[in-house]
């Protein structure tokens, strides 16, 4: 009985250890580029490769937007199936060059430093002997989350 309880125990904490909360009520909607508006994707446009060669017009590598209004986010992304109460959440959007449209990016950390910055990292989703690479294309991240007073953000891909 005893070894059972101690077992039982160890189980839980491995189950807990996994489930790491993300703090702010961060969630990030991996393909939000099907609700973007034509107009913000081609006023945002992003070099596809990070070939030297790529002939880009000087397009960044990224582009991130702080979203604080209704107006803005309905301007940006008018099809789209989330919902924000701009009152109590604010709206981040990244977008970037990717290949692999099939895969999707899950937070796997996320904290505020002493500047306001709001750093996070995403994870890609791995799929393994699936050639699911696809040709470059724009893809956006939109994340949500509770209202804090951040000056910026940073998005680390892995």
């Amino acid at each position: 009985m005893k070894k059972a309880l101690i077992f039982t125990m160890i189980f839980c904490l491995f189950l807990l250890a996994g489930c790491a909360r993300i703090p702010y009520n961060l969630t990030v909607y991996s393909h939000a580029e099907d609700w973007a508006s034509e107009e913000f994707l081609q006023s945002n446009a992003v070099k596809l490769t990070g070939f030297a060669d790529e002939p880009d017009g000087g397009l960044p590598q990224s582009r991130k937007l702080i979203v604080l209004d209704l107006e803005e986010f309905d301007n940006i992304f008018p099809n789209c199936d989330v919902h924000a109460d701009f009152g109590r959440e604010i709206v981040l959007v990244y977008t970037f060059g990717d290949v692999y449209k099939t895969r999707d990016y899950t937070i796997s950390e996320a904290s505020i430093d002493s500047g306001s910055v709001l750093n996070i990292t995403c994870k890609l989703e791995k799929k393994s002997g699936v050639g699911d690479a696809s040709a470059p294309y724009q893809r956006v991240l939109l994340f949500k989350m509770d209202r804090q007073n951040i000056s910026d953000f940073t998005v680390n891909l892995k």
